[in-house]
C-alpha cells in the first residue's frame, strides 16, 4: 500500500497508455492529457485511442525511474513533469524516431489485425514479464508467437524456418544482442526478418542500431505496448500478402 500522502500521487484511473505509445496523466478538471515523460500536453479527443497503465507498463516506469512505488489505486511519481503547453494545445503524432504520423493509420494499428495473421515471430527477452506482455500484443495481431530467453534459442528457430519479425531484448544473459544481429545475417533466409530491439534508453546506442546494425525499430524502456503494436503492423502489413495464412478465418 501507498502510504506517502505527496502530491506526486496520481490515482491510477488518471494514467493511461496512449495509442501512439505515450505514457500520460489525464487532468480531471479539464480532461487534457500530459505526457509523463515529457511533460506535454495536448486537448484530449476520444479519436486518440488509450488504455489504463497496466501492472507490467507501471512496473516498466518503476525501472526507468518515473514510478516511485504502486498499488492497485495509485501510483508514487518521483516527480510530476512540468506542464509544457507546445503553443497549439497538442503534441504532434510521431514516431519513436520523430517521423509523422497519420492519424487513420495509427487507429489502424491499434484495430486492424487482419493484415498480420499468420505471420511468424519470435521473443528474445530476459524477463519473463516482458514476454508474457510482447506476446500478448504479438498474439492479439494473430500472430504465430514462440518466446525464448536466450540469444541461442532464438537462432536456433530462426536456422530453422523463416521468420517474419524478430522482437530481442539488446542486453540478453549469453551473449549481447549487437553480437546475435551479427550472427543472424549470417542465415540465408533471415533477410526478409524484420528486426525490432528494445533496450535502454541511450542515444550513442540507438544510433549504432539504426545506422550500422541497421535493425528496423529501437524502442528504448520503458516499453509502451501500444507503440510496440503500432512498430510491428506497420513493418509487417505491407507484406501481408506475401505469405498465405495457415489459420482459418
Amino acid at each position: 500500500m501507498i502510504s506517502d500522502p505527496s502530491e506526486w500521487r496520481i490515482p491510477r484511473h488518471q494514467l493511461y497508455v496512449l495509442s501512439d505509445g505515450t505514457f500520460a496523466i489525464q487532468q480531471e478538471e479539464d480532461e487534457s492529457l500530459q505526457d509523463l515523460l515529457t511533460g506535454v500536453s495536448r486537448a484530449y479527443t476520444p479519436k486518440v485511442l488509450h488504455h489504463p497503465a497496466s501492472d507490467f507498463e507501471l512496473a516498466q516506469l518503476k525501472l526507468s525511474g518515473v514510478v516511485r512505488e504502486y498499488d492497485q489505486s495509485a501510483a508514487l511519481l518521483y516527480r510530476v513533469p512540468i506542464n509544457n503547453h507546445d503553443g497549439s494545445g497538442h503534441s504532434p503524432y510521431k514516431h519513436q524516431q520523430g517521423q509523422l504520423i497519420d492519424l487513420q493509420l495509427l487507429i489502424a494499428s491499434q484495430t486492424d489485425a487482419s493484415a498480420l495473421r499468420g505471420k511468424i515471430s519470435v521473443i528474445a527477452c530476459n524477463d519473463e514479464h516482458e514476454r508474457r506482455a510482447i506476446m500478448s500484443v504479438l498474439n492479439a495481431l494473430d500472430m504465430a508467437v514462440t518466446s525464448v530467453s536466450t540469444a541461442q534459442d532464438a537462432l536456433n528457430l530462426l536456422e530453422e524456418e523463416p521468420v517474419d519479425l524478430l522482437v530481442m531484448d539488446v542486453r540478453l544473459e549469453d551473449m549481447h544482442g549487437w553480437a546475435m544481429i551479427g550472427k543472424l545475417r549470417e542465415i540465408d533466409h533471415t533477410i526478409g526478418t524484420r528486426v525490432i530491439v528494445l533496450a535502454e534508453k541511450e542515444v550513442d546506442e540507438q544510433v549504432f542500431a539504426l545506422t550500422v546494425a541497421k535493425v528496423d525499430a529501437y524502442l528504448p524502456k520503458p516499453l509502451s505496448l501500444p507503440l510496440l503494436r503500432q512498430h510491428v503492423w506497420s513493418l509487417l502489413k505491407e507484406n501481408a500478402a506475401d505469405k498465405p495464412s495457415d489459420r482459418p478465418s
